[in-house]
């Protein structure tokens, strides 16, 4: 795979098989842990990436099958844009983790406006988790602010305002300028203090970042989001390689970001800590030459598709310290060419994010901006001298 070993127990799972009844752009995959249950949720689009009409969806698997079987797709977060008027704007959503907040369980998404994905408000709805035997269900979709936020004001979704007194109190402490900040990795948006970009290279990381603590340090990874204007070359000023910055307390401040030596091809990542205490994480790290020829290219007769612009392997790596990733192992890689046409597809794995479920690890992705996979790793197989 890529060059790299694959761990042994290496178990590549698909979730979500692209149709053009349920969507044939999927991607953003996240994964939670309800209970019993391993769930994964992602955005889907009949076609295009980040294009109005996009919903969410999600699957689930329960501990009888960890992760080798899941259920047929359901809508987790409705198309906004079907709600209102097409042509009044475009609206998509991004997923994010299912997260507990005082004990309850709420589903995430960011909806935003296209092109230029201003805003982002916070959308969320309950989830409801009786036992092992039993399916989750979910209360209304909700808006996490007393007012529905402008520009999606034909999008009929209730406000928080509408919610129980359960839900209320809880996105009051969610929102409390007491409420914790050390553990960082499991907030649903990132409402404690991170490093401010110092530069343009930075002003588009967007939410593509992870965060892991290591003793009192805390790290924050993260992509290089420079955008380039050179036509002929529009991949050119990237670093091809992940950003650190660091805090030695929970109140002190972020140092400058400063490359490191792991390769990253531009996609999300995720970090975090395996019961031995070491850090994984899981990355894009295709060399800048998948890249070199990338340009778009019809599909059937119909343009979009990117070309030469290959995201492989998907990469787990480990860290004993937290600090030097010393051990890598391709975790998914050589799949075969998209199948549909779609704006800004690429071939490949990409945007992992990853769970502990029992002595496994589980990472979840999209492949081609088409399919969502996961693949499953024992525990064991990582463990390092």
């Amino acid at each position: 795979m890529g060059g790299l070993p694959s761990p042994r127990s290496n178990k590549i799972v698909r979730v979500y098989n692209a149709t053009k009844d349920w969507g044939t752009y999927s991607h953003g995959a996240m994964v939670s842990e309800i209970g019993s249950y391993i769930v994964v949720s992602w955005k889907c689009h009949a076609r295009d990436e980040d294009a109005p009409g996009m919903r969410n969806l999600y699957s689930v698997s329960n501990s009888s099958s960890n992760g080798l079987h899941w259920s047929e797709p359901n809508v987790l977060f409705p198309n906004i844009t079907a709600i209102s008027n097409r042509g009044a704007y475009g609206a998509g959503m991004h997923p994010l983790p299912f997260t507990p907040i005082n004990g309850h369980w709420y589903a995430f998404a960011q909806a935003f406006e296209t092109p230029t994905m201003n805003d982002l408000p916070l959308i969320a709805r309950r989830v409801y988790y009786t036992n092992n035997s039993s399916p989750l269900s979910f209360g209304p979709v909700f808006w996490v602010s007393s007012d529905v936020p402008k520009n999606f004001t034909s999008a009929h979704f209730q406000t928080l305002d509408d919610q129980d007194s359960t839900t209320k109190n809880d996105f009051q402490a969610l929102h409390s300028p007491a409420r914790n900040c050390t553990n960082l990795i499991s907030l649903p948006i990132n409402t404690c203090p991170v490093p401010p970009a110092p530069n343009d290279r930075f002003k588009a990381m967007g939410t593509e970042h992870t965060f892991y603590s290591v003793g009192n340090t805390d790290v924050l990874l993260m992509r290089d989001g420079i955008h380039c204007n050179n036509a002929s070359n529009p991949l050119g000023c990237k670093s091809w390689v992940l950003w650190a910055s660091v805090r030695e307390s929970k109140s002190g401040s972020w140092s400058v970001p400063a490359m490191t030596t792991i390769p990253d091809d531009i996609s999300n990542l995720n970090a975090g800590k395996l019961r031995s205490g070491s850090v994984f994480l899981v990355n894009d790290a295709s060399p800048i030459s998948n890249f070199t020829h990338c340009k778009s290219e019809k599909l059937n007769g119909e343009p979009g598709l990117l070309v030469n612009c290959i995201r492989d392997p998907l990469v787990l790596s480990v860290a004993r310290d937290g600090v030097h990733f010393s051990s890598a192992w391709a975790i998914a890689s050589g799949f075969p060419k998209p199948r549909y046409v779609g704006l800004y597809k690429n071939w490949g794995p990409s945007y992992p994010q990853a769970l502990l479920h029992d002595e496994s690890l589980v990472v979840a992705y999209s492949v081609n901006k088409e399919d969502i996979y996961v693949s499953i790793i024992a525990e064991s197989d990582l463990e390092i001298s």
